[in-house]
């Protein structure tokens, strides 16, 4: 790692990632008020604090700003969508109360993290990385296991688990982040075996429910757009889609 690299309004160096990979990786900070030669200098910059890899996102109607990243030689990783909710009161009723419960995760609890890394293991994420042939599924996965290890202590993130209370064994998960005047659902998953069965609606529903008794009354997330699953379960629960970004990468070496 280049150790004279310096974080800059326009681009920064993605810790995390450049540890995970080995290799430096950068963030370009969009804004549509940058013009076309500052990105051209922005991106030989990076170049030339040997960049591994790149990425930037861009408003789904900046179309000339995303056809000159295109002609940089950055290509499209996936379309991010964020939805949102607002709502004083959840009117569904979980059909899997009665089996399943909803149970927060306290630092201490190195079991039950390790059974959401363990189903973390079994759900294809797509990200940045997972369009790109050079990283395959591996990469999208140890990123978002380092997420669950690191939220674990962070105090504005809360880990749940989602268990079966006859045998106690984790069937999903819930990551979310508090912030000052809404609620960041991050993450979900539901065990491999136990998709495709509503699962999601009953953890979402008792995640809103907790929040919901916490005061918080405004919800939202970013969902890629392949990610049909996860558009339709929030799409259930009334989220409306108010945003809609490109993600563009590129590798240098």
């Amino acid at each position: 790692m280049n150790c004279n690299i310096h974080d800059d309004p326009l681009y920064s160096l993605v810790e995390w990632d450049t540890a995970l990979i080995g290799k430096n990786v950068f963030q370009i900070h969009y804004s549509k008020d940058v013009d076309h030669n500052t990105w051209k200098a922005i991106d030989e910059k990076i170049r030339n604090f040997n960049a591994f890899f790149s990425f930037v996102k861009i408003s789904a109607d900046s179309i000339r700003d995303i056809r000159l990243f295109e002609s940089l030689g950055y290509r499209f990783a996936e379309n991010q969508l964020k939805v949102e909710l607002k709502k004083n009161a959840n009117p569904i009723k979980n059909p899997f109360s009665r089996h399943l419960k909803l149970e927060k995760i306290n630092p201490t609890e190195e079991e039950s993290v390790a059974e959401i890394i363990e189903i973390i293991d079994q759900i294809d994420f797509p990200d940045r990385y997972s369009n790109d042939e050079l990283f395959g599924e591996e990469i999208p996965k140890i990123r978002y296991k380092n997420w669950i290890k690191n939220s674990v202590t962070d105090t504005s993130y809360d880990l749940f688990r989602y268990k079966n209370i006859a045998d106690n064994q984790t069937v999903g998960f819930y990551l979310a982040k508090r912030e000052e005047n809404e609620v960041y659902l991050a993450l979900l998953g539901i065990c491999r075996s136990l998709q495709n069965r509503g699962l999601g609606i009953g953890l979402l529903q008792e995640i809103l429910k907790y929040y919901q008794d916490e005061n918080y009354s405004n919800y939202y997330s970013y969902i890629s757009s392949v990610n049909n699953s996860a558009l339709n379960l929030h799409s259930y629960f009334g989220f409306r889609v108010t945003d809609s970004t490109i993600v563009l990468h590129k590798r240098y070496l």
